[in-house]
């Protein structure tokens, strides 16, 4: 799921970035054990660090953390709207004599 992996990643990224006006730190991509065996595309979300005060202070809030619930969920939405795209395409293809 390499692929699938990073356009949830980048959808997720980006969804967030414009929810919660964070700092852009970018997207990694690491072999972590914990997605290795994912059945379907799987990525970590690191929201922030508690041993960064600004980020503590954000964490705290519930108005971030709801905003940060909503970057998820709308990154979720718009890798799946993108990902069924080329899937419907494909069965019409494969129906056309």
């Amino acid at each position: 799921h390499g692929v699938a992996n990073m356009r949830l990643g980048y959808a997720i990224h980006s969804s967030l970035l414009s929810h919660t006006g964070a700092a852009d730190r970018g997207v990694k991509r690491a072999r972590f054990q914990v997605l290795a065996q994912a059945p379907v595309p799987a990525v970590l979300v690191e929201i922030g660090f508690l041993t960064n005060p600004s980020d503590e202070a954000a964490l705290i809030s519930r108005a971030y953390r709801d905003r940060v619930a909503a970057g998820v969920a709308r990154g979720i939405l718009s890798y799946l709207t993108t990902a069924r795209k080329p899937a419907e395409a494909e069965k019409r293809e494969s129906r056309e004599p």
